[in-house]
């Protein structure tokens, strides 16, 4: 079954990224100010979230499927394919 990626899943991805980034950045300033090593502690994996949640809501998801289901079919393939394999791989 291929996975489907809707504007929803990756509006809310975004939205989950900017909300932890924004508390990432508030233990941050927290760690700098008042707590210095439990702040920034903190703001080191929520900012790392930030990233995860980020990278998975702007993943091609679809492109990369259909790259993969085409070029097995092709006996040589053309240079576009090649560098599209690269890429996904």
């Amino acid at each position: 079954m291929k996975k489907k990626i809707t504007i929803i899943d990756r509006l809310a991805g975004m939205v989950l990224s900017c909300a932890f980034l924004v508390i990432g950045l508030l233990f941050l300033v927290v760690g700098i100010t008042f707590l210095p090593v439990i702040g920034v502690l903190l703001a080191i994996p929520v900012m790392g979230l930030s990233l995860y949640f980020f990278r998975n809501a702007v993943r091609l998801y679809e492109v990369k499927e259909e790259v993969i289901e085409i070029a097995p079919v092709m006996e040589q393939p053309t240079p576009e394919v090649v560098v599209a394999l690269k890429k996904v791989a």
